[in-house]
């Protein structure tokens, strides 16, 4: 399947940076890398784990989610990926309800590599069974936190306070 590229586009467009993100479909594995283009001295990475596990509230650090929903449905997946192993997984029945630990996710794989001026995550997500082809949209976003303030990036924001949940902003898988 084709790699595809999509630019996120910073909340109130305050920081120095260009973040972007390719995805691709392989079998029941989703494969996602984030790059981010600029002086990488002011963003705080969180610190490295022995093993990926899952926990909670990634996003309130530097964070690379990705959001998966089906046209024929009102449900939809929230993967928070900490660039250093921790990862969790949601499922909501609809906008922001009923948000429960999801098992379609089985493992999380990461590799990151940080230059002077740019940084590369990438992740291979394995489904459960054929739990990735119940979704055809995907929304990558990432939350990056510098010494002073959160930062937050999405293919599309729709109101004046980020919020990754909203319908807007999905791609084709």
């Amino acid at each position: 399947m084709t790699v595809k590229k999509v630019k996120l586009i910073e909340h109130l467009s305050i920081s120095p940076y260009t973040v972007t993100a390719c995805y691709r479909r392989q079998g029941e594995c989703l494969e996602l890398s984030f790059n981010i283009e600029g002086d990488m001295s002011s963003i705080v990475f969180p610190e490295l784990k022995n093993r990926p596990i899952r926990q909670h509230n990634l996003w309130q650090h530097t964070c690379f989610e990705v959001f998966l929903q089906s046209p024929m449905s009102k449900n939809y997946l929230e993967l928070n990926l900490s660039p250093h192993g921790p990862w969790q997984c949601y499922e909501f029945s609809s906008y922001r309800k009923n948000r429960a630990e999801s098992l379609k996710v089985i493992s999380v794989r990461s590799q990151n590599f940080q230059g002077k001026n740019s940084y590369r995550c990438s992740f291979a997500l394995n489904f459960f069974e054929e739990g990735i082809l119940l979704y055809t949209q995907i929304k990558p976003a990432c939350v990056l936190k510098s010494k002073q303030q959160l930062t937050y990036w999405s293919t599309e924001h729709s109101s004046t306070k980020p919020d990754f949940h909203a319908p807007c902003g999905y791609q084709a898988l």
